[in-house]
């Protein structure tokens, strides 16, 4: 079984440079279908994963919930203020808070996640983790430098980022939106033994001959395949509501700022 207390932590500083924190909200910005471009490339079938075609209509907003008042945290959830994102939010009081950063990568693009605060990381990661240590909600944001790089490069970096260099999985679908010219984004299923891993953000690159480099933000969420939906109504959806105060819109997608 997987674990994700303290895993591929390091206490080390490199201090490359990066760019800080970026707002959480626009993390959930692509992968709805009315927030996609024409452009967007679809393979797979999303929705034959019951959690996935629950998030999907979640952020179009369509009603998952009996009351839209239940979609807010329950009353026992606790506050966890990361040291360098705003705002803090509600956790369950028996899930693990964790806050990560980031300035280097090893050789195989594995961000070496460090748990003191860094002078300038690249990416700052904020990770949650079950009672019994198996599921997982994450947002990552940041800009990484000099590589420019795509929406599947990102995806890859954040499956990586939370299940190591050597993670084996199949996928379920993806949602690709690397030509959208407002926020280039992305949505991925994959099935990696009995669990089921997500990841979905933005990917912007930043052209330049002096330091170029891509403005990521993304989130991932992870779990036992058979409980995915559960955890889903339970938890990632009331985690993601007080970014978002509720699903999805038809409003244009924000750019992601440095």
């Amino acid at each position: 079984m997987q674990r994700f207390r303290r895993s591929r932590v390091l206490n080390r500083r490199s201090f490359l440079t990066g760019a800080g924190a970026t707002g959480a909200a626009v993390m959930l910005s692509q992968f709805g279908r009315a927030q996609v471009s024409d452009s967007a490339v679809f393979d797979g079938d999303c929705e034959s994963e019951p959690a996935v075609e629950m998030l999907f209509d979640w952020r179009a907003g369509k009603q998952v919930y009996p009351t839209p008042g239940q979609m807010a945290p329950p009353p026992d959830w606790v506050q966890f203020s990361h040291p360098s994102l705003l705002p803090p939010f509600l956790i369950p009081p028996d899930w693990t808070p964790y806050a990560f950063w980031a300035d280097s990568y090893d050789r195989d693009g594995v961000p070496k996640w460090q748990d003191t605060p860094l002078y300038l990381p690249q990416l700052t990661l904020n990770r949650v983790v079950s009672p019994d240590e198996d599921a997982v909600f994450e947002y990552a944001v940041g800009t990484v430098q000099p590589d420019l790089l795509t929406t599947m490069d990102v995806a890859d970096l954040a499956r990586r980022g939370l299940l190591g260099a050597d993670v084996r999985y199949r996928q379920v679908c993806v949602i690709d939106d690397q030509l959208n010219a407002l926020a280039p984004g992305w949505f991925t299923a994959d099935r990696q033994r009995t669990n089921l891993l997500l990841t979905f953000g933005n990917a912007q690159q930043l052209p330049s001959l002096y330091l170029p480099g891509t403005v990521v933000t993304y989130n991932t969420m992870y779990g036992p395949r058979r409980h995915m939906e559960e955890l889903m109504y339970d938890y990632f959806l009331r985690f993601m509501f007080q970014f978002l105060g509720g699903g999805g819109s038809n409003d244009p997608t924000p750019t992601p700022t440095g």
